[in-house]
């Protein structure tokens, strides 16, 4: 009975052989004589009972079984060098470019600003950032992390995180409060003005409820635009009332730079997710990000 190793080996040979072409190329890579590639040839064609390359004295081609065979054996040995390369790199420091793509608010202001701690904890990773509103097919265009406020796994092999339930808040600056007065429930805000992220559903409908009433307000922007940094330097000058995610305004109300209007009402959550090709464990530059981002998620809230 032949070892499973003998099949390994045989199969080697036939790739690299396709590979270089030649049966003597293929010997020299391998530090084999070509007597004995042919002969492993030979044996793998005799395992198999069926042919794989025809071979003239100058050529060599591949039958269609061997065309299948070999594309089948290119994925088997790329697979088991991942393998080693993972085994390998289990044993050291992670190491290797990050490739992550995320929304471009969560990128500026939250990942942004802490870049620096985790490269600086982690002087072997290199970080690729993308930021975008697209969804991306991290499988297809080869990233190792996705920033998703859904987990939408069209692909049931991609794993999802639940990283934190993301909050909106209404905010404005103490100066506009004090010429306009602080709205008491949401029926007041048609009466104030307002700056409106324009990207989302219903920009203009603003929804939230305390314990007792659920309530959907009609409000007349004052400003709308699709970018945040817009709203929260204006909401910052004075201008009006923004409604804007927690951690991009969560420095500026400890500061004192806005205040949180109608801290009473609340409203829907948005669970944010990262998404990831393969199980953390077997990748440390992804479980050393994974892990930082999360403590500093559960840190920000």
């Amino acid at each position: 009975m032949r070892r499973p190793s003998d099949k390994f080996h045989l199969m080697t040979v036939f790739h690299t052989v396709v590979q270089t072409g030649a049966f003597n190329k293929a010997a020299e890579k391998m530090g084999m004589k070509a007597s004995s590639v042919s002969k492993a040839i030979s044996q793998l064609e005799q395992l198999l009972e069926s042919k794989l390359l025809y071979r003239t004295t100058r050529n060599l081609s591949l039958t269609d079984i061997g065309k299948y065979y070999y594309e089948q054996c290119d994925h088997i040995l790329g697979d088991v060098v991942t393998l080693e390369e993972t085994i390998s790199s289990l044993q050291n420091e992670p190491s290797g470019t990050l490739r992550i793509t995320a929304p471009t608010a969560f990128g500026q202001y939250f990942l942004g600003p802490r870049l620096s701690i985790f490269l600086e904890k982690y002087p072997n990773i290199n970080i690729d950032l993308d930021l975008t509103e697209k969804l991306r097919d991290i499988t297809k265009e080869g990233y190792d992390l996705a920033i998703r406020s859904s987990k939408g796994l069209p692909d049931s092999s991609l794993f999802a995180l639940k990283l934190i339930a993301q909050k909106r808040v209404l905010v404005a600056s103490p100066h506009y409060i004090e010429q306009s007065g602080q709205p008491k429930t949401p029926d007041d805000l048609p009466k104030h003005q307002t700056l409106v992220y324009s990207a989302m559903a219903q920009a203009q409908r603003w929804s939230m409820s305390n314990k007792t009433t659920q309530y959907h307000v009609d409000i007349t922007s004052r400003l709308k635009t699709n970018s945040y940094y817009t709203l929260r330097d204006a909401a910052r000058s004075g201008l009006g009332i923004a409604n804007l995610n927690d951690y991009m305004v969560a420095d500026d109300i400890k500061s004192g730079k806005l205040v949180h209007v109608l801290p009473d009402y609340t409203q829907s959550q948005r669970d944010r997710f990262a998404v990831y090709q393969q199980k953390r464990e077997l990748s440390p530059k992804l479980d050393a990000f994974l892990s930082f981002l999360t403590d500093a998620l559960h840190c920000q809230s």
